[in-house]
């Protein structure tokens, strides 16, 4: 509703900000396209019940190979390092306490439902004191 999802996409060219025009990326170097905002996972794994569908950045790891042929597209999530999001918050984001695992799934057939109850999530990477994995385009010249 504020925008500041929309506003949080990067881009970052070996890993420093890239703000100048997108056509003068140099050939040969790892280019990252990464939405800073913490829920940013949630979003993308359908944890988090938005307005448009999740797996956004799946989304368009498909749509690249079909557009560009010697682009590779690859989707991770990886850790940030410093910086802030559009709504001024620390990048990267640290878990205040554990995450949570929503039970919400969706598929594009079915549209959102629930797997089971909400509960707080075991898995070491989601405790208090970690860093939150962004989910991040990556794309590289495809060598033949």
């Amino acid at each position: 509703r504020s925008g500041a999802f929309r506003k949080s996409w990067a881009v970052l060219v070996d890993g420093k900000l890239w703000d100048a025009a997108p056509a003068t990326i140099p050939m040969g170097t790892e280019v990252w396209i990464v939405n800073t905002m913490p829920y940013a996972r949630k979003i993308e794994v359908g944890g988090q019940k938005i307005k448009v569908d999740p797996q956004i950045v799946e989304a368009v790891r498909q749509i690249v190979p079909r557009r560009f042929s010697g682009i590779r597209a690859q989707r991770a999530f990886k850790p940030l390092a410093g910086g802030r999001d559009a709504r001024g918050g620390p990048v990267p984001y640290i878990l205040k306490s554990a995450g949570v695992a929503s039970g919400l799934s969706w598929t594009r057939k079915e549209g959102w439902s629930r797997k089971h109850a909400a509960y707080v999530s075991n898995r070491s990477d989601r405790q208090a004191g970690e860093q939150v994995l962004y989910p991040t385009l990556i794309l590289t010249e495809r060598i033949t």
